[in-house]
């Protein structure tokens, strides 16, 4: 397809060099404002020279700010649960370590102290960065950050209306056996407690 006007790279740093994806030019109905849709390109090398054209494969892609998760330790060695309704799941009852997103990457720990205090009512005064990972790489640019905090202060929640969240104390075991019986069924919540498992 020669004259081709190609697209901007959604990844400018992308390791694609024969195909990679950019931006479609049709928008991706969604009702998340982080979904958008891309199309993949690929080089075409003809008699008159490079050219790009459609593959003909799309597909959507979650684009973020990325996360947080946060491992809360009281002083018998005990972790903080939240439970609630995921409407994802049918409304099924979720229980999952603290978290939430973020507008941008700039400052992980000030989310992840706000939202703690949100949702359980408490604060902490000793705060350790376990690392990070990426829940979704394949459909999302997602970045979630996992703290773990001691020295706990419990104060009063502030819960959006929507949310329905209750708190549930477990040992490590009891944390282990609801994985294995799929009580615990969080995919965030289950990388963030190997994480803190490794740290421990």
């Amino acid at each position: 397809m020669r004259g081709i006007i190609f697209p901007k790279r959604l990844f400018p740093n992308s390791v694609f060099d024969e195909f990679f994806p950019v931006l479609a030019e049709t928008p991706l109905k969604k009702t998340h404002k982080y979904g958008v849709l891309i199309s993949f390109f690929q080089k075409v090398v003809g008699k008159t020279g490079e050219n790009w054209q459609k593959s003909g494969f799309e597909n959507s892609l979650s684009i973020t700010g990325g996360s947080v998760m946060v491992v809360v330790e009281d002083v018998e060695d005990k972790l903080v649960l939240v439970g609630q309704s995921r409407y994802t799941l049918n409304n099924m009852y979720s229980w999952e370590f603290v978290g939430g997103g973020m507008e941008s990457e700039k400052n992980p720990l000030q989310v992840a102290r706000k939202e703690l205090k949100e949702e359980t009512g408490i604060e902490g005064d000793s705060w350790t960065e376990l690392g990070y990972f990426y829940p979704l790489n394949g459909i999302s640019t997602e970045k979630c950050f996992v703290f773990l905090v001691r020295d706990l202060k419990f104060g009063q929640a502030n819960n959006e209306a929507t949310e329905d969240i209750s708190l549930r104390k477990v040992t490590i075991p009891e944390i282990q056996q609801m994985i294995n019986i799929n009580e615990i069924s969080c995919g965030m919540t289950i990388a963030t407690f190997y994480k803190y498992l490794i740290y421990k």
